[in-house]
């Protein structure tokens, strides 16, 4: 991407600047510079997030700190994901690729550790904009229900050491049985099952990257939303 471009007038820009002035950046990544870089994809995040705010004022929904918050969380997860592909020496499709030049690949590497502070971050006080106080700082105050603390202590002993596809079969039982919002929650749903569980739950991408399968999966979710209705229902 480090190449130039000589202008009518005799004078030299780089590359990219020469493609942003005739907007020819679309689908493209500045990834020979860090800064560029940076500023290029959050511009993306900030068009995402318009987008969504403009869906849901359709749909006459509010869009909160905690919504956006909860937005950046999921973007973060996503660029990761795209980082490591460039990383990568082959494509998904299992070409291989033209290695990247050492110049370009340090300035992806700041990138990622970019990525990967905020994603620290956001964990640690997320979101960055709703008061402490508000927060849900243990699974059950998470779940909406009045029996939460013994949902989380029967799925602890029913399906211990649950993790990856299993675990996200289990965030969509919360979700269709309406103990979990639908949208912008396995982030926290993942972060929480972790500080609560006393086994290693995976990396939460192998929880949100599992495609829920009606016929391979079907059996296994209605017996996890049975077994955490009967909790519900239970007067006792």
């Amino acid at each position: 991407m480090m190449k130039f471009y000589e202008e009518e007038n005799g004078k030299q820009i780089s590359f990219w600047k020469f493609l942003e002035i005739n907007k020819l950046t679309s689908g493209l990544n500045p990834t020979h510079n860090f800064e560029l870089l940076k500023s290029h994809r959050l511009k993306q995040y900030e068009d995402k997030l318009v987008a969504s705010t403009d869906k849901r004022l359709l749909n006459e929904l509010e869009t909160t700190l905690f919504d956006i918050s909860m937005l950046y969380s999921d973007w973060l997860n996503d660029e990761l994901k795209i980082i490591e592909q460039w990383l990568s020496d082959k494509y998904p499709n299992g070409d291989k690729k033209k290695p990247l030049l050492s110049e370009e690949k340090i300035e992806i590497v700041k990138y990622k550790t970019f990525i990967s502070n905020e994603i620290d971050s956001t964990i640690s006080d997320e979101p960055k904009n709703k008061s402490k106080q508000d927060q849900p700082k243990t699974l059950s105050e998470l779940i909406t229900h009045e029996k939460s603390d013994e949902i989380v202590e029967a799925i602890k002993v029913q399906y211990k050491n649950i993790k990856g596809k299993r675990l996200k079969l289990l965030l969509i039982a919360f979700q269709n049985l309406e103990l979990l919002p639908i949208d912008r929650i396995a982030q926290k749903f993942h972060t929480l099952c972790e500080i609560e569980f006393d086994w290693s739950i995976g990396h939460y991408s192998a929880m949100n990257d599992y495609d829920f399968n009606e016929k391979i999966d079907g059996k296994d979710l209605e017996k996890m939303k049975i077994f955490i209705k009967k909790i519900m229902d239970n007067q006792n």
